[in-house]
């Protein structure tokens, strides 16, 4: 039996510095100074809650009213995590085409989350809809065309153009996707270099419970949960996985 090792999905640090704020108006009041992972996500966001559903980058300068400002992001809860969701991404407004321009999704540790914000309880967030996650999943999933290769090999689709392709059009298709409790025993490592800067890597896990084929997108797309359904089923079907699945089993 392959030794198993578990699945690490990062959760991005949060940290916040509230200061006063002088605005164009003359008035003062009080914004907040954010960073992820060490870097500056904005030095103008508008005081929140943990349990706070949405989230706005920029506050408004001359007022410093929440929600007078520009630039919101969904927060939404998923297992033990909290995801933050550029709001335009869920709209099928057709403003954000490039796929090299898409904003960063941005998952945290739930407890680590609420204990830096000291206020709220993500508790209280709105758990990731089907819809969402099946919106989220199309949309940081890489266009054929940027794949260079794949690991393991597959001499049927060397580049793994073919798998990214099968992978859209079985997600993009009406039918079920499941959230899956639990790790599947048998799982699989499947990687796809990008021809991105830095040349990235889709970094998916695909496995096999009593209900049939599952996965998870740990990278390109990432969404920090097992799901499963139909639509899953069909994405990975392929005799090259078929046969890495098998395998592995033995």
């Amino acid at each position: 039996m392959p030794e198993r090792h578990p699945i690490s999905i990062k959760s991005s640090s949060l940290t916040y510095q509230p200061y006063e704020f002088s605005g164009e108006s003359g008035l003062r009041f009080w914004l907040w100074r954010v960073e992820i992972d060490g870097k500056l996500f904005s030095k103008s966001m508008s005081p929140f809650r943990a349990s706070d559903d949405r989230v706005e980058r920029y506050a408004c300068g001359y007022c410093g009213v929440a929600g007078d400002g520009m630039v919101f992001y969904d927060v939404r809860r998923l297992g033990d995590r909290v995801i933050w969701i550029y709001e335009e991404l869920l709209e099928d407004s057709g403003r954000i085409q490039e796929f090299e321009n898409l904003p960063e999704l941005y998952v945290f540790d739930g407890a680590e989350y609420e204990k830096e914000l000291g206020a709220g309880s993500v508790a209280e967030l709105p758990g990731l809809t089907i819809t969402e996650m099946r919106a989220l999943l199309l949309r940081y999933l890489p266009p054929a065309a940027l794949a260079l290769y794949v690991n393991p090999e597959s001499p049927d689709d060397p580049r793994g153009c073919a798998l990214l392709q099968q992978v859209h059009r079985a997600l993009s298709e009406d039918g079920e996707i499941t959230p899956v409790s639990g790790c599947p025993g048998d799982h699989i490592e499947i990687s796809i270099g990008l021809d991105l800067p830095g040349v990235p890597e889709c970094r998916w896990f695909v496995g096999k419970n009593e209900t049939g084929v599952c996965a998870m997108f740990v990278a390109f797309p990432q969404l920090p949960c097992w799901i499963g359904g139909q639509q899953v089923t069909a994405a990975f079907d392929t005799r090259s996985i078929a046969r890495l699945l098998i395998h592995n089993e033995s």
